[in-house]
């Protein structure tokens, strides 16, 4: 398992919800120093754990673990779709459904 890049995930969602480290490992219930290591990919952490990040975090495990997953549908992501689906993670599901209205206009209309 790639470690570096489940830390880097981890890192990236606590970053966007501006959370300090000791803020999140205060709400998992883990030391400050051990979700650094996990940040940094120094140290694994288990499912348990991991669990506990990702719905704090608001993520599913399949984003912060992509790179992991042999099947998956973000594996090549790029980083503007990897932004907005942390934003369309953030919003309740009448933004969403505003955001792929808007998505499906602009296909249809082929606004390039």
């Amino acid at each position: 398992m790639d470690t570096k890049i489940i830390g880097t995930r981890i890192k990236e969602l606590r970053t966007n919800k501006k959370l300090k480290q000791y803020e999140l490992a205060e709400l998992i219930d883990i030391d400050e120093k051990y979700l650094s290591n996990i940040e940094r990919g120094v140290s694994t952490c288990s499912y348990k754990v991991l669990l506990k990040i990702a719905n704090e975090l608001e993520a599913s495990l399949d984003y912060i673990c992509a790179s992991n997953l042999k099947y998956n549908l973000i594996k090549n992501e790029n980083p503007i779709t990897s932004t907005i689906n942390i934003e369309l993670n953030k919003m309740n599901d009448k933004q969403q459904r505003c955001v792929l209205d808007l998505i499906t206009s602009i296909n249809k209309n082929d606004l390039t």
